[in-house]
């Protein structure tokens, strides 16, 4: 899974939640949601799908957050394609200035700070 871009993590966390709500008592651990704890530590550079509609993604990105996601062209699997910066910047566009400065800069001077 973690190889499979991105839309897999919302159903992931909503099953994950759901398992915990039923079983809470046999993770006395886990204080919290799983999708908590996955906000806080789970960072993703995964190409990201293109869904015919593209409202889609825009479902995805709201469920795991722009903060959450990091550019990263796959190079040099052919996946990354000979313009995977335009890829993204052509996907990515609709979203804003702020969203793509997020995508593109922001959220790795987050993770690996200094």
């Amino acid at each position: 899974w973690i190889e499979s871009g991105l839309a897999w993590i919302p159903f992931l966390m909503q099953r994950l939640v759901n398992e915990w709500m039923m079983r809470s008592s046999e993770v006395p651990l886990l204080k919290r949601k799983p999708s908590d704890y996955r906000r806080e530590m789970y960072f993703s550079t995964q190409p990201m799908e293109e869904p015919p509609d593209g409202r889609d993604l825009t479902d995805i990105f709201g469920w795991i957050g722009w903060d959450h996601v990091l550019f990263a062209s796959d190079y040099p699997h052919v996946e990354g394609g000979s313009d995977f910066y335009g890829k993204f910047v052509n996907q990515l566009e609709r979203f804003g200035a702020g969203v793509m400065e997020k995508f593109f800069v922001t959220n790795a001077e987050v993770l690996f700070p200094g």
